[in-house]
């Protein structure tokens, strides 16, 4: 018997821009309870590139596909546009509170978009 799995990229965009606005909402937590500092902000910056490049290919895969095949809504492209910008934003204030404030709405707007269009796409 052939098992065949259809990833859904909206699914998988949805979870990422999920995991990311959780990831910078817990972020000034986690910084007051790591002892150094220096080390931890390394790391937070390349996973930060690791996450905005994940989540940027897998919306242009997702977004531009089923605009372009599917339903012809721009909305989500709006939608997941202005969370790019709010987390391009959020990097000229990393570190304080705008920069979380910032990437939360950033990393939200972009899973509904992807919600959004998962939603268009079932219609």
């Amino acid at each position: 018997m052939k098992t065949s799995y259809k990833i859904n990229l909206d699914i998988v965009g949805l979870c990422v821009s999920f995991f990311c606005a959780i990831h910078c909402l817990l972020l000034p937590f986690l910084i007051i309870m790591v002892s150094s500092l220096n080390l931890y902000l390394a790391e937070h910056l390349i996973f930060d590139y690791i996450i905005f490049g994940l989540s940027i290919l897998i919306a242009c895969i997702s977004l531009i596909y089923s605009y372009t095949k599917k339903h012809k809504k721009s909305l989500p492209l709006i939608i997941a546009i202005i969370g790019f910008l709010g987390l391009i934003a959020s990097t000229f204030f990393h570190g304080g509170i705008l920069s979380a404030v910032l990437s939360v709405f950033g990393g939200g707007l972009i899973a509904f978009a992807h919600f959004k269009n998962w939603k268009f796409c079932r219609r």
